[in-house]
């Protein structure tokens, strides 16, 4: 929305924005660590046992992985992320899927005809 029907190159927005949000990642960061600090400082009473991470698991922290390093990728080339995130999200849900072995119609069902199917602005 702020910058139209185009977005910047991931070089020109990092020059523009890099600092601003490292200052509000850093402004929040403090003021959460403030306001925070006594439960911070709290003992934890439970001992809550961490699962091992399944292989459906692993497969979706690649996926996550992999979204990252394509959309920084197809960013910095200056190329629209919509293909990409849609061709990566199809990807990992496909291992994730495959790996427990369940259909796709559990993650389809839910998705509204109009997102998939609307018309996109013209990129000219």
């Amino acid at each position: 929305m702020v910058f139209g029907s185009h977005m910047p190159a991931l070089a020109s927005w990092l020059t523009r924005f890099a600092l601003p949000s490292a200052l509000s990642i850093i402004a929040t960061f403090a003021a959460l660590r403030f306001t925070q600090r006594v439960p911070l400082r709290a003992r934890i009473l439970v001992e809550t046992p961490t699962p091992p991470l399944t292989r459906a698991g692993r497969w979706a922290a690649f996926g996550i992985a992999l979204s990252a390093a394509v959309l920084l990728t197809a960013s910095a080339f200056d190329v629209r992320l919509g293909w990409p995130t849609l061709l990566v999200a199809a990807i990992t849900s496909g291992a994730v899927l495959l790996e427990v072995r369940e259909s796709p119609l559990g993650l389809l069902k839910p998705v509204s005809p109009g997102v998939c199917c609307r018309s996109w602005p013209d990129s000219s």
